[in-house]
């Protein structure tokens, strides 16, 4: 996860030729591995809204500054989408796509914790994207409902 400049050097001269030297310097981002369950208030351990919030605390603004984020989520029950909605979703509101797939990874999710943060993540981006649309259709089905 790590970046490199180049520094371009086009008037080093050696035995009277001109030579291009082109040198990478590797830029080491700090790398910040999360334990989720270290968030959470056991037992059990189960992300619940507030812990979700925490995490959210925690991570953006990490991210914002361009520091690499794991959350590990190893010995943690995700019972749905809202934990991870709250946690992860609503950074597709405050940062570009792009920053949040080059800065946050994840880890020890079960296959079906990752296809629901998949999930989270694709809804979250339609959502922010167009937000009064979904809006309104929300607030015309719970009106229907009445």
């Amino acid at each position: 996860m790590s970046a490199s400049h180049s520094i371009n050097i086009p008037d080093l001269n050696i035995a009277g030729y001109p030579v291009d030297v082109a040198v990478v310097l590797p830029v080491k981002r700090k790398e910040h591995i999360i334990q989720v369950r270290d968030l959470l208030e056991p037992p059990p351990i189960f992300i619940k809204t507030y812990d979700s919030q925490k995490v959210y605390d925690l991570i953006y603004p990490l991210i914002r500054q361009g520091e690499d984020v794991v959350l590990d989520f190893t010995d943690v029950d995700v019972p749905g989408t809202a934990g991870l909605s709250i946690a992860i979703g609503q950074l597709y509101d405050v940062l570009p796509e792009e920053v949040i797939q080059r800065h946050l990874t994840t880890r020890g999710l079960e296959p079906l914790d990752q296809a629901l943060l998949l999930d989270v993540c694709d809804n979250a981006k339609k959502y922010y994207s167009n937000r009064e649309l979904y809006d309104r259709i929300w607030e015309e089905i719970l009106s229907e409902d009445e």
